[in-house]
């Protein structure tokens, strides 16, 4: 049986409110805000069913409370939203007040802040000028204590000269009077000596205060400078845009971004470097001490060096000397020879072992060298090879030979030591030389003199 009741929702018959394909009207205050296109598709109707036995009439129509958002849901809906919209126009009003308010007090406390940083930084200035003020004072005052009492010295001084100096006129007056021409000559000379000392002791004195004026305009430069310094300080501390104090902070009205100033502080004409006198000395006392170190080390490295040539030189006569003494070692195969040719026995036709007649040598033979004579001249050959001309020089003084060029004098150097070592000890060997003396025994002659010509041959 088909429903014939109209939806509650959109009014349309054929179907209820939870299957109406239309948005909930409740929800959307009675007006509909959705930009879906909802296909309009036709609701088939049908005639009502007759039933003989019940009579079903029509679906009750709609309820015009729901219909059309005529409704109390979207007018107690609307209600709240325009309650909220207040309260949230009344809380975003409150917010913005309590932001204005704050930002406010922080200006006001950053104002104050930076006002009593100026104070502060203005009564710092004040001291420290008050303190350099004092302390100039303090200085000149000393300055001129005492140069007042130079000047009260000095004409303590002339005033004693000049009272001097009359009572000596006095008395060459009286003099000249009393007895003649010789004792008025006597007092001239003494006036003559003391108006010279006396313009002496002006002179001296007028360099002493050429000085003293010399020191009193120093000490004004000084001071000069250090105002000029402080006036730079405070020009630079008091600049627009100085970010290292922040003494000056505020916005310009026009325009508001800040610029920076360019100028440039400079010191004044009559300023001038100051030299630390105790760094001065300090750095002076340095450099004496580096040259006194530096003279040590030369002396050091000098000394160093000379023992290191009395060194070599030893070590050259040391190798001189064992080229000389070098004990020559020789084969020893013809000893050997005669200990088997001693010791040979050998059987005789009758069957009787017969003794091989010995061999007695009177004097061992002198051992040969180890090197031949082109090994050891390559050897010194290659030793000189390094040398410079200082040291081959240094070589020639000493084995008395003539320098001519470096090469050839190196090679004159070796064959002189090999001719030295080698001739010496072939002389030595043919003069210690000494015929060897057999002795044959009578039993067998032949045999003997046969094993003497082998043993000899050998």
């Amino acid at each position: 049986m088909a429903d014939n009741r109209s939806c509650y929702n959109c009014g349309q018959r054929g179907h209820t409110s939870c299957f109406c394909p239309h948005p909930d009207r409740r929800l959307q205050g009675g007006q509909s805000n959705s930009l879906a296109i909802v296909p309009a598709q036709p609701i088939p109707t049908f005639p009502p069913i007759i039933n003989s036995q019940t009579n079903v009439g029509t679906a009750a129509p709609a309820y015009q409370s729901y219909s059309n958002g005529g409704g109390w849901l979207g007018k107690r809906v609307s209600s709240l939203e325009e309650i909220v919209a207040e309260i949230k126009v009344k809380h975003d009003t409150d917010k913005a007040r309590e932001q204005a308010t704050r930002e406010e007090e922080e200006n006001k406390k950053r104002l104050s802040e930076e006002e009593e940083k100026r104070a502060r930084d203005k009564t710092e200035r004040g001291e420290f000028q008050a303190q350099m003020n004092r302390e100039v004072g303090l200085k000149l005052d000393k300055v001129y204590e005492a140069v007042n009492v130079k000047k009260n010295e000095s004409n303590d001084e002339l005033t004693k000269q000049k009272a001097r100096i009359e009572e000596l006129q006095q008395k060459h007056c009286v003099a000249s009077t009393s007895t003649g021409v010789p004792k008025a000559t006597v007092g001239g000379e003494e006036v003559i000596r003391l108006r010279r000392e006396q313009i002496e002791l002006r002179e001296a004195l007028n360099k002493r205060f050429a000085a003293l004026e010399e020191v009193i305009r120093a000490l004004q430069r000084q001071c000069e400078d250090a105002e000029a310094n402080a006036e730079v300080w405070k020009a630079e501390a008091l600049r627009l845009g100085n970010k290292r104090g922040g003494v000056v902070i505020g916005v310009s009205p026009v325009p508001h971004s800040r610029v920076r100033s360019r100028v440039t502080p400079a010191m004044t004409p009559n300023s001038t470097l100051k030299v630390d006198e105790r760094l001065k000395g300090v750095v002076d006392r340095h450099q004496m001490e580096v040259n006194v170190l530096q003279d040590m080390r030369l002396k050091e490295v000098n000394a160093r060096k000379q023992m290191e040539k009395e060194v070599e030189k030893m070590k050259e006569e040391m190798a001189k000397m064992q080229m000389q003494n070098r004990v020559m070692t020789q084969s020893n195969l013809k000893a050997r020879l005669d200990e088997a040719a001693v010791q040979l026995t050998r059987k005789a036709g009758t069957g009787k072992e017969k003794v091989v007649p010995s061999l007695t040598v009177k004097e061992k033979a002198t051992p040969a060298p180890l090197d031949s004579r082109e090994v050891f001249l390559r050897k010194e050959s290659k030793a000189l090879r390094g040398m410079k001309k200082e040291e081959i020089m240094t070589i020639c003084s000493k084995e008395d030979i003539t320098y001519t060029t470096l090469e050839p004098t190196k090679e004159e150097i070796a064959q002189k030591r090999t001719t030295l070592i080698f001739d010496t000890d072939e002389g030595n060997v043919d003069k210690g030389k000494e015929v060897s003396v057999f002795d044959v025994t009578e039993d067998g002659e032949n045999d003997s003199e046969n094993d003497g010509r082998e043993s000899a041959a050998s």
